[in-house]
């Protein structure tokens, strides 16, 4: 008897184990999805410092029936797949998320709006980043520059220097970012972003935007 029943636990366990495979699969989408479109809050030193982005929530209607099916999918799957396989695309998922963790990160954020070009002479003090509802993204920031920041600039054809139509003029509107702002600071922009570089070249005031002509 205790060999005729034998299989029952065992295939019962290879059912268990697909749905659970097919459940971390459908969180792993979710939690990849999340990071691709997260936006970030951030002041130095922030250790969480993302924030959901609105296109995150509205895109679940298409892309969460998207997902259960792949999810389903490699539940009924699971069980035939060899060991090697079980093994490996957990392991794909993970390095994915991993992937998108990095790709959402502060520092890697900065390289994407203001080129990998500046930003090794820049040290982000704050960025807030968003999304407008699927029109583009949008952010403001601070950042504490080097001397070759300037520099760098300079040498870059996608800027230009430019005079801003008002005299207070300031891409951020915390007391603490006016406070940087004086008279004779300079201005730069290309066609994504606009910098305010403060007098003693120490400061920059950023604003990027799709829609910056």
């Amino acid at each position: 008897m205790n060999v005729e029943e034998a299989p029952v636990p065992a295939a019962l366990s290879r059912r268990l184990s697909g749905k659970l495979f097919g459940l971390i699969t459908l969180a792993s989408l979710e939690l990849w999805m999340w990071f691709n479109m997260v936006g970030l809050d951030y002041e130095r030193g922030d250790l969480f410092p993302f924030t959901t982005a609105h296109w995150f929530i509205i895109g679940q209607m298409l892309m969460l029936p998207f997902f259960g099916v792949v999810a389903w999918i490699s539940a009924f799957l699971f069980k035939r797949w060899p060991t090697v396989l079980r093994l490996l695309v957990p392991g794909g998922l993970a390095v994915l998320i991993g992937l998108a963790i990095h790709d959402a990160l502060p520092a890697q954020r900065l390289k994407w709006l203001i080129g990998p070009k500046l930003a090794p002479h820049a040290l982000a003090q704050r960025i807030e980043l968003g999304d407008s509802h699927g029109d583009g993204q949008w952010a403001y920031g601070v950042l504490q520059i080097a001397p070759a920041f300037q520099a760098a600039l300079l040498e870059d054809q996608g800027f230009e220097t430019f005079n801003p139509p008002f005299d207070d003029y300031v891409v951020s509107s915390t007391p603490e970012e006016k406070a940087l702002a004086t008279n004779r600071d300079t201005f730069f922009k290309s066609k994504r972003l606009e910098l305010r570089i403060s007098e003693d070249g120490k400061w920059c005031l950023f604003h990027y935007s799709e829609f910056i002509p």
